[in-house]
């Protein structure tokens, strides 16, 4: 029988999803879990570079009693002048599928926004530290493809908890990827079909997976599966906030496509009942193009 904790934080793991599930890269600041009044935060930063793919890696709860859980949140800005990326195919350009640049496809591997705020940059807890973990939802998360991109071009989901790949367009598209720890994906999914097709991770990914269509060279995503709840992905503006994280002294990964590993490893001592602020930086030159 479930808990009464368990209760609590299922029924805030679902409100969280479906706060993140539509923005996450492509509109307002990113939320995730609840909880929380304020408190003086207290924040270690480690950036060391230690760990491998793996080491990072979602893993199960410790044995660590939990005496509550707090909030993290904050913003990812980028130090030093940025020049907007060019379209990666203009409007009116000449293409197979005239859908495709009925308008501009933009380059969202770096999305620059409001003061400097970067964009689908995946912050997650790296273990969990103790306590109990929420089911994943069973609801899906959908991933349309319209006017030839990926929408949302980023998206966190949980283990088990089904994707569900549509088609607004009306031409063909391929949705294909290749995760580490579970099976691979790769399908066709038709000119305006809104049935789509699912697809579920069964393990965890220590990084997000990109996501391609074969039909059009140009189109990306990423979706990282995790283990529990604690993971979000940066809005337009930068900013983030993660609810219902472990009263402890945890550790997050911070990731973007471009930027790659932004931290291995950022230590944070979240208070119980409370919220730590953080801002966390990222070089203008590590966007630059690879």
């Amino acid at each position: 029988m479930m808990s009464a904790r368990s209760r609590q934080l299922s029924g805030i793991v679902g409100l969280a999803l479906l706060a993140v599930s539509p923005m996450s890269g492509c509109g307002k600041p990113t939320t995730a879990l609840g909880h929380g009044a304020t408190a003086e935060p207290t924040v270690t930063v480690l950036l060391a570079e230690g760990g491998g793919a793996a080491e990072a890696a979602a893993t199960p709860a410790a044995s660590t009693a939990i005496a509550g859980y707090g909030t993290f949140k904050g913003r990812v800005v980028v130090n030093g002048a940025f020049s907007p990326l060019p379209a990666l195919l203009a409007q009116g350009a000449p293409t197979k599928d005239a859908i495709c640049s009925q308008k501009a496809v933009p380059d969202e591997s770096v999305v620059v926004g409001s003061n400097n705020g970067l964009a689908n940059v995946f912050i997650y807890l790296k273990k969990v530290p103790g306590g109990e973990v929420p089911p994943a939802p069973a609801e899906p998360i959908s991933i349309d493809q319209q006017g030839c991109r990926f929408l949302p071009h980023a998206v966190i989901c949980r283990v088990g908890q089904p994707l569900n790949f549509k088609n607004s367009d009306p031409v063909a598209h391929n949705t294909a990827f290749a995760p580490q720890s579970s099976a691979g994906f790769n399908q066709t999914i038709v000119a305006n079909d809104q049935a789509g097709a699912n697809y579920t991770y069964s393990k965890a990914e220590a990084v997000p997976v990109r996501a391609k269509c074969d039909y059009h060279a140009w189109m990306g995503s990423y979706h990282l599966p995790l283990a529990h709840p604690w993971g979000v992905v940066t809005g337009e503006d930068g900013s983030f906030e993660i609810k219902g994280v472990p009263g402890t002294t945890v550790e997050f990964v911070v990731w973007h496509e471009k930027a790659d590993y932004i931290s291995r490893s950022l230590k944070v001592t979240i208070p119980v009942d409370g919220e730590v602020v953080q801002e966390i930086s990222v070089e203008a030159a590590k966007l630059a193009a690879k």
